[in-house]
């Protein structure tokens, strides 16, 4: 099951609002008030609002796992409580409650009048266009409970009327188009002199983060907080390659008498008569000290027709179907390295 409780709009100063949160909190699953919350965030919507949100997990009532979110969001004259109370979803069932919650919360609007979530940018904001990207690494926690060296390209999409993104729109998408679709690696940026504020979307609820940043144009390519972010050239239409790239993601972790590693590949071939083919393969090991176990398997060949215009790689295979994929080269002149999807595609 899954509850939306809808509390409000009260007309009250905002110094109140922090007491009737917590009394809400209690009011919902009492056994979870006086635990610590999973997720405690505090911020501004996009329409200048605070937002407080609250989410707790777990209690067991008659055998079923029940959580509480709260959110909570107010100005100096109005506040409102909407509250997600779940019990025993798992899976897809709770991701498509959590969606239809978050979607709430977004669609909210306080006052007549207003707008519910809009990532409209103000007067002033915006003057940068382009695909840009800078190479981050360093070391991070894998599933396995393992350290990886990762190393990757991140990148940032402005528009020139002040909203940027954190991932490739495709299928011909603008930054505008692709951000009311998908609003989480979006937000609104704006320079003076030499900082650029960057208000990103933290969560589904539509928290604002913001940042300032140092910032300074450098011929085609943008200093970000010290960092050289590159101007990246999208492929003009009818752009054909020719090559096999591949991806590997390998990961192992210890545990106690025990250790496990997995490893996969995918490879795709992109042929200058606009022919692809994609193939791969997976394997993993767990091993104790009484024994282990090991499986492996191949992906399925694909073959068909591509497409390359601006970020976008369109696949259309034998079969039918058709994918989509974001794309681009981050080593200016070179196709040693294409980064599809956000994956690092390495040339054979």
């Amino acid at each position: 099951m899954a509850t939306i409780v809808i509390l409000g709009p009260f007309n009250e100063a905002g110094a109140a609002f922090d007491t009737n949160f917590l009394t809400v909190v209690r009011s919902g699953l009492p056994d979870l008030a006086t635990e610590d919350p999973d997720t405690a965030e505090q911020g501004v919507t996009t329409s200048g609002h605070s937002i407080r949100i609250d989410a707790r997990c777990c209690t067991r009532r008659d055998g079923v796992s029940f959580a509480q979110t709260l959110v909570g969001i107010h100005d100096d004259r109005r506040q409102m409580f909407l509250m997600l109370v779940t019990g025993g979803l798992r899976g897809g069932n709770r991701e498509a409650a959590e969606a239809d919650f978050s979607g709430l919360v977004r669609s909210l609007r306080l006052n007549p009048g207003e707008e519910g979530f809009a990532l409209i940018p103000a007067p002033g904001d915006g003057g940068l266009e382009g695909v840009y990207t800078h190479l981050s690494s360093g070391l991070q926690i894998n599933v396995l409970g393992g350290m990886d060296f990762v190393s990757e390209s991140e990148i940032l999409v402005f528009d020139r009327r002040g909203r940027f993104s954190t991932e490739l729109p495709t299928g011909g998408r603008t930054v505008s188009e692709y951000c009311v679709d998908d609003p989480l690696p979006c937000g609104f940026y704006s320079v003076a002199g030499n900082r650029i504020t960057l208000r990103s979307v933290a969560n589904a609820y539509g928290l604002l983060e913001e940042e300032v940043l140092p910032f300074a144009p450098d011929g085609d390519d943008l200093l970000i907080d010290g960092e050289t972010h590159f101007r990246v050239p999208p492929f003009p239409a009818g752009t054909t390659l020719n090559g096999t790239w591949a991806h590997l993601w390998a990961a192992s972790g210890n545990g106690i008498g025990s250790s496990t590693s997995m490893a996969s590949q995918r490879s795709l071939t992109l042929q200058p008569d606009g022919t692809f083919s994609r193939e791969g393969w997976f394997g993993a090991t767990t091993s104790s000290g009484t024994g282990g176990v090991t499986v492996s398997g191949d992906r399925p060949a694909e073959r068909g027709r591509y497409r390359l215009e601006d970020n976008t790689l369109t696949l259309e295979g034998d079969d039918g179907s058709i994918e989509m994929l974001s794309i681009f080269a981050p080593d200016i002149g070179s196709d040693k390295l294409l980064i599809i999807d956000g994956l690092n595609f390495l040339k054979e």
